[in-house]
């Protein structure tokens, strides 16, 4: 019996496997910490699109009202705070959701207007051309807020009076 579960254990080592697992989640959920007294620190590339601008809002008004932003250049490598819509930030854009939507599904977040708007970016960042059509005065308005102000810091405050008015007068939606 012994010499079968031993031959059992070698064929399949589970141990190794759950010891791996427990490393690699224990590295997920330290990535998503911040070290450093930077827990209220998130980081992205600069604010130029809708996807970035609405998930800094939905961080700033949902997740975290302290929320601090620090903006990189497209393409660097982001070293401090908790990255968002960037390729291996654990809050980004992929075939099914938008960075914004990632965000409301980690959080569980459900407040009223929230899917509207979670609906339009996704309709804008993932689907189709014909969608974004319908949506060319948002597009045109976070367009003017970017190119407007010439700086991220800037961008973030209109896009966060702009997503705050928004939400108060959403327009009419039908799914």
């Amino acid at each position: 019996m012994n010499n079968l579960r031993r031959y059992l254990l070698n064929i399949f080592p589970w141990r190794n496997i759950a010891i791996l697992t427990v490393i690699f989640y224990a590295l997920v959920i330290l990535r998503a910490v911040p070290a450093n007294g930077t827990e209220n620190l998130y980081a992205t590339g600069p604010l130029k699109e809708i996807d970035r601008c609405g998930s800094a809002w939905l961080i700033k008004r949902y997740i975290d009202k302290k929320a601090e932003f620090r903006f990189y250049p497209e393409g660097a490598i982001i070293t401090e705070g908790i990255a968002f819509d960037t390729p291996d930030a654990q809050f980004r854009r992929n075939h099914r959701f938008s960075t914004f939507e990632s965000i409301m599904i980690n959080y569980k977040l459900k407040e009223k207007g929230l899917h509207i708007l979670a609906e339009i970016i996704h309709d804008i960042e993932i689907c189709a051309w014909e969608k974004r059509k319908k949506y060319r005065k948002i597009l045109h308005d976070i367009r003017v807020i970017t190119a407007d102000n010439k700086t991220d810091k800037q961008r973030l405050k209109g896009c966060l009076s702009y997503f705050d008015n928004f939400l108060k007068n959403p327009p009419p939606h039908k799914k």
